[in-house]
C-alpha cells in the first residue's frame, strides 16, 4: 500500500470550535478556567487556543481538555463560548455537542454533555464572568 505523508501535521485532522476572539484573549481565559478550576492545571495551553477557536492552528498534537466541573456547567462553557457562532447557524448545537465529546474528558471518558436544564449558580455567574469580562 502506499504511504501517505501529511504534512500538515496532526492538527488539521482534530475538528475545534468556530474562530472567535484571539490567542491574547484566550490565555486570559484559559488561565481563569485553570484558576477557578474548571480544566485541569495541567491542561495544554495551546491545545486549548486552538481547539477553543483562539488560534487558528497549532503545532504538534492536540491534547484534550480535562474537566474538573459538571456536565452543565461544560455545557455552559461551551454555549456561552460559541454563542455568536450559535446563533448565526454557523454551530449547530449537535456539532457542538460532538466536538465537546472529542475534545474534552472527564473521569477519563469522553466528555458527554448532560441535557440542558439551566441550574442558576454561582459558577454558572463565574462562567459568564469569565467569558463576559
Amino acid at each position: 500500500g502506499a504511504v501517505t505523508y501529511n504534512q500538515h501535521g496532526t492538527a488539521d485532522n482534530i475538528e475545534h470550535f468556530p474562530l472567535d476572539g484571539d490567542v491574547a484573549e484566550g490565555r486570559k481565559v484559559f488561565q481563569q478556567l485553570v484558576d477557578n478550576g474548571f480544566i485541569a492545571k495541567d491542561t495544554d495551553e495551546s491545545s486549548f487556543l486552538f481547539v477553543m477557536g483562539y488560534a487558528a492552528g497549532m503545532n504538534g498534537d492536540v491534547k484534550q481538555i480535562v474537566w474538573l466541573k459538571t456536565k452543565q456547567l461544560a455545557r455552559e462553557f461551551v454555549t456561552l463560548r460559541n454563542e455568536k457562532a450559535i446563533e448565526s447557524g454557523q454551530l449547530k448545537i449537535a456539532t457542538m455537542e460532538k466536538l465537546t465529546e472529542q475534545l474534552f474528558l472527564m473521569d477519563g471518558k469522553p466528555l458527554k454533555l448532560a441535557k440542558n436544564k439551566a441550574v442558576p449558580s454561582w459558577e454558572s455567574e463565574s462562567l459568564k464572568n469569565i467569558l463576559r469580562p
